[in-house]
């Protein structure tokens, strides 16, 4: 009797240890879900897609990227405009599976996310969501960047958060900048060697965005899917020569414009052209690329779904 008590009392022991791991591991899973301590995790890919807007200050032509992303992404798709405080609070990512933060003005992003708004969105993108920053946002994407380093009054070598992008983001490129408005750039497919692809030349907006410092996309984690087409006719107009020149020639054939790049399970595009802007569609007809075509590259090269 004593022998069968003392199973009894073991095996009512082994059960409770059962019971209490038990516990721990449910506990353990719904903290992993909410995200605990405030951080919140990327859901996976669903059905509708959610895309969300970064518009706090700093942001430009915010509307603009939601009539071009609802023209190429499946119609049910959801849009949403994001404050400061919706990054901050990391709320966003249990509703989004594009984080878009657009052109404009980069130093009011660092003022108002630096910190826990930016490890939310870095966190976000490991964890399976997807970021697309044009621009201004594609500066802010990469480890450093450097911006107008003649001019005194907007010269910029700083480093960036994110870190997306391991090397350095360069701008501007083109003249003139900012004086002179808009730039109609030459764009093109190229292969992993940095030749441009004959027959995919097409013209793109552009005003002050980077080109992506060629000598460090030899890391494998990064794509170049476009790049600066730049003749030698063209060379006359690259930004604050003889810098810009010289690099071009150093460094030849083609200057990365748009980049795609693997982060933990989730993936990033930077494109120093605003592919969101109708402007120079009229330029683009009877080409075999565009715009609107090299944007639903962008998608799908993030892995989400396209109209056509």
């Amino acid at each position: 009797m004593k022998h069968m008590k003392s199973n009894r009392r073991s095996s009512g022991v082994i059960e409770i240890h059962s019971l209490l791991y038990l516990i721990h591991v449910l506990f353990t899973l719904m903290v992993c879900i909410s995200g605990g301590s405030g951080t919140h995790l990327a859901r996976v890919h669903a059905d509708p897609l959610a895309v969300c807007i970064y518009s706090g200050p700093g942001a430009a032509d915010v509307k603009d990227y939601q009539k071009a992303l609802a023209e190429v992404m499946p119609d049910d798709t959801s849009f949403q405009f994001l404050d400061p405080d919706a990054v901050v609070s990391g709320k966003f990512a249990e509703n989004c599976d594009l984080f878009v933060m657009p052109g404009g003005a980069d130093k009011p992003y660092c003022e108002a996310l630096n910190g826990p708004g930016n490890k939310n969105i870095r966190a976000f993108i490991e964890a399976g969501g997807c970021y697309y920053g044009t621009c201004a946002g594609a500066y802010y994407g990469a480890a450093t960047l450097l911006f107008d380093e003649q001019n005194p009054t907007q010269r910029m070598n700083e480093t960036r958060e994110l870190k997306f992008f391991s090397g350095q983001a360069r701008g501007p490129l083109f003249i003139p900048y900012p004086e002179g408005g808009p730039y109609p750039a030459q764009i093109a497919l190229g292969d992993d060697a940095g030749h441009v692809l004959s027959d995919t030349n097409f013209t793109a907006y552009y005003y002050g965005g980077p080109f992506f410092d060629y000598p460090n996309l030899k890391d494998g984690t990064y794509k170049v899917l476009a790049y600066y087409s730049i003749s030698e006719a063209l060379e006359k107009t690259l930004y604050l020569r003889p810098e810009r020149a010289a690099y071009w020639n150093q460094n030849p054939p083609a200057l990365a414009a748009i980049l795609s790049i693997n982060i933990g399970k989730g993936h990033v595009i930077l494109t120093g052209v605003h592919l969101e802007n109708t402007t120079y569609d009229a330029k683009n007809k009877g080409k075999r690329w565009n715009r609107q075509k090299m944007l639903m590259r962008c998608l799908q090269e993030m892995g989400l779904p396209t109209k056509l």
